[in-house]
């Protein structure tokens, strides 16, 4: 079978993590340490091993989660550290297509070097950061990593770069979801032709499958343009499930998203004009990043209308608007 890994794989760092783990195991043994010895210094809830640093542990299963492909860590884990291994050089394994292979590789030794490197800080006696921000920090080297790679979907550096305007005296809305340690955060942002944002609206509520995190998030979309009278919409996201149960009724839609489709469309039916189209997820960016840094501060509602151009001004320049906005009187949603 095919295998190809375009970055450069550190073997020797990888051979030393292993050996430094099976040295541990002989210590557990001889010295009998108790289970909470054993544990792992990031998430402190399960046993320290070696696929669990590289998938499953906090830090790892959020980086996962939150990447384009959705990808549940216990997927990754039930591999073990060989087949892992063999997933990473073969992403083909994993049913990835071939233009993906590169940019998953990247994220994959990215994740579980910075991993590996807050473990080790702990161990000595580090200060524990906040998750959010490992992962966001992780985010953004992969993102670096990709841009020195040439990956041609990294090139642009601004999150509005691919954004297309709607028609004149229409309304685009980008929908999208991102994934917390235990909670899911649906959000919507809608512009105008000239592009300023009419309403940035988001919920952060129990953890969801991530398709009917976005179906919530759609449905967040449509109740806003409601509230405000919006009647000409153009909706976009980067899923194709919830677009296709939208667009195309007739076909079989999944039940874990039917109950809210149904809503959504009650909802369209009040619009007077509408269309859904899927984006790819740069040109979704703004949507991505907003429910991102939410799920990260676990908030609910619409930023009040007041500070949407502040807002907006942080959108535009990449990076994720400052705290003060947690102390903002956030319109209920």
């Amino acid at each position: 079978m095919e295998t190809e890994c375009s970055c450069p794989i550190s073997v020797v760092a990888l051979e030393g993590c292993l050996e430094y783990l099976a040295y541990k195991r002989k210590v557990v043994n001889v010295l009998h340490l108790s289970n909470d010895q054993q544990v792992c210094p990031i998430c402190n809830s399960e046993k320290e091993t070696l696929i669990h640093l590289m998938t499953s542990c906090s830090i790892p299963s959020l980086v996962w989660s939150n990447s384009r492909w959705h990808i549940d860590s216990h997927d990754l884990a039930r591999h073990g550290v060989s087949g892992w291994a063999k997933v990473v050089l073969n992403p083909l394994l994993f049913g990835l297509c071939k233009e993906d292979w590169q940019e998953f590789q990247l994220l994959a030794l990215v994740t579980f070097d910075q991993t590996w490197r807050y473990r080790n800080e702990l161990i000595h006696g580090a200060m524990r950061k906040p998750e959010s921000e490992l992962v966001c920090q992780i985010q953004q080297l992969h993102t670096r990593h990709c841009q020195a790679w040439r990956l041609p979907a990294y090139l642009h550096v601004r999150l509005d770069l691919n954004w297309l305007p709607p028609s004149s005296n229409w309304i685009k809305v980008n929908f999208d979801t991102a994934m917390g340690q235990n909670l899911t955060s649906s959000a919507a942002i809608a512009r105008s032709s000239s592009g300023g944002i009419l309403f940035a609206s988001v919920y952060s509520g129990p953890r969801v499958d991530p398709t009917v995190g976005e179906a919530m998030a759609l449905r967040i979309g449509v109740q806003s343009c409601l509230n405000l009278d919006l009647q000409e919409i153009q909706f976009e996201g980067d899923s194709l499930i919830v677009i296709n149960a939208v667009s195309q009724p007739d076909l079989v839609c999944q039940w874990k998203i039917e109950n809210v489709i149904e809503d959504i469309s009650l909802n369209l039916n009040e619009i007077r004009s509408w269309t859904i189209s899927k984006v790819s997820r740069h040109q979704n960016a703004w949507a991505d990043t907003f429910a991102k840094w939410a799920a990260a501060r676990r908030l609910s509602g619409s930023i009040p209308s007041p500070f949407i151009s502040e807002f907006q001004c942080w959108l535009d320049s990449g990076h994720d608007p400052p705290d003060h906005y947690l102390g903002l009187d956030w319109c209920g949603f």
